[in-house]
């Protein structure tokens, strides 16, 4: 545990400085900039570069994926489920089913995991492609069919997935490496210096949208419970389930991912989907918060 706290104490201490920036001279507009560096620069390069460089087939067990992919949806249509009988408002509950399973595994998940798990890097990357496909598929669907007249855009759907760069990166990353070919040197070390800077950049734009006041209102004791359900309860839920299923299912990487706090990306979908954006707004501080007890506990669990 110590060991864990010291290995990711640098990830927070950014998070804090990017805190600070934003109280002294950091704007809304320096979030936009750094998290669209890390969105359509930083993490597709991180992502193709540790593809790249592994065996064709070694990547991630399929049984892995497999369990990942049954978790989520059910989490998805238990918490469906369950804010259907508590009759919670729409937008409340659109809010807690992609909020208890979409946690930041891209912005804080790979530097996280790959600092107490060395070596993880391609198997963080396939854990991350499993949450965005995810959250642009199955999300988006819950998401079109709760807005009015129930209908599912399609074409919305298809244009999610297409263009989203962490996706495009691991299938470039697959395809490139089917074919056995190498980066040329120059190539590599350009994608390794934009790897490098992904991190800590976008770990400061995290500190800056988490440097706002809470509302002591109704809003956050949801928030409150949104983040124990994805910081403790998601988590501990998939152990439970991959142990239904055998065990050898519950890989490190996917423990961790799942404890992963609200991810950033829920906030964009709020703009356009109805959700509570307060309740989002206040989950991805308070979660992000708290995770720097609640990662370490459950990452000495899970290795």
């Amino acid at each position: 545990m110590g060991s864990i706290l010291f290995a990711v104490a640098p990830l927070y201490v950014l998070i804090a400085i990017g805190v600070m920036l934003r109280l002294i001279v950091a704007s809304d507009a320096w979030i936009e900039v750094f998290n669209k560096f890390g969105v359509y620069v930083g993490f597709p390069a991180i992502v193709f570069s540790s593809l790249v460089k592994i065996p064709a087939g070694a990547i991630i067990e399929t049984s892995v994926i497999a369990c990942n992919v049954l978790f989520l949806l059910v989490a998805v249509a238990l918490t469906y489920g369950v804010g259907r009988c508590l009759r919670l408002t729409t937008a409340l509950r659109n809010t807690y089913v992609i909020g208890v399973f979409y946690g930041n595994v891209a912005y804080l998940g790979y530097p996280f995991v790959t600092t107490v798990i060395p070596g993880s890097e391609a198997s963080v990357s396939i854990h991350i492609a499993i949450y965005v496909a995810f959250l642009f598929t199955v999300g988006i669907f819950v998401l079109e069919l709760s807005k009015d007249g129930g209908s599912v855009n399609l074409p919305r759907i298809a244009k999610s997935i297409m263009t989203s760069p962490l996706l495009l990166s691991v299938v470039a990353g697959l395809l490139f490496r089917s074919t056995g070919l190498s980066l040329p040197g120059f190539i590599e070390h350009a994608l390794e210096l934009l790897a490098a800077s992904a991190a800590p950049i976008v770990l400061l734009a995290i500190g800056m949208f988490i440097a706002r006041r809470l509302t002591p209102d109704r809003h956050l004791v949801h928030a409150a419970l949104l983040s124990s359900l994805k910081l403790v309860v998601f988590p501990l839920g998939f152990m439970l389930f991959a142990g239904l299923l055998g065990g050898q299912h519950a890989s490190a990487v996917s423990i961790i991912e799942a404890a992963m706090p609200c991810g950033i990306t829920i906030f964009a979908l709020a703009e356009v989907f109805p959700m509570d954006k307060q309740v989002v707004a206040s989950t991805i501080v308070i979660s992000t918060v708290a995770s720097a007890i609640s990662l370490p506990l459950i990452a000495t669990l899970a290795i």
